[in-house]
Formats: C-alpha cells, sequence, structure tokens
C-alpha cells in the first residue's frame, strides 16, 4: 500500500498569519493545478481522507471532479470549525 500525504493549495489569508485550524478558504485557481497534477498519479480507486476544514474540502471536490469514483472520508473534526471571528480577543 502507498500512502500519499498532499497539502491544500495556498489559504486566503494575509502571508505571515498562523492561520492553524482556522476555515480559510483555497485559492481556487491553485487548488485545480494541485488536482489536475493529481489525477496523473493517484491511481484510480484511491481512498481520499480529508479534514473538515473547507481548504481542505475543496481540493477533494475538485480532484473528486476530474477522477469520479472515489472514496471521500471526511476526518479529524473540528467541531465547530474555528472561523476568525471565533478567537478570543487578545488581552
Amino acid at each position: 500500500m502507498t500512502l500519499w500525504l498532499v497539502r491544500h493549495a495556498l489559504p486566503l489569508i494575509n502571508n505571515g498569519i498562523c492561520y492553524g485550524q482556522l476555515d480559510i478558504k483555497a485559492n481556487l485557481a491553485e487548488t485545480q493545478k494541485c488536482a489536475d497534477m493529481l489525477k496523473n498519479v493517484l491511481p484510480a480507486g484511491a481512498i481520499l481522507l480529508t479534514s473538515p476544514l473547507q481548504r481542505c474540502e475543496l481540493l477533494t471536490q475538485v480532484f473528486n471532479g476530474l477522477q469520479p469514483g472515489l472514496t471521500q472520508t471526511c476526518i479529524l473534526p473540528c467541531t465547530p470549525p474555528l472561523t476568525p471571528k471565533s478567537l478570543p480577543a487578545p488581552s
């Protein structure tokens, strides 16, 4: 068995900001480029495990559109996902 680890595209947030578990969108054009590269190397029938954060799910959805029939499983739930508004104010 081969394990592929793939990181999402750059998030839409200013450089230098640590976004961690924040539910930040990813750059769609870069996500599409990544998915296009993956379709040439990932085997048919691959099982995709993804975080529920939108930047991770976006890559899975775009890739699934290029190579339908993949099994997608959401893991590591952040319930609820953190948003910039849910962070505590600095003290």
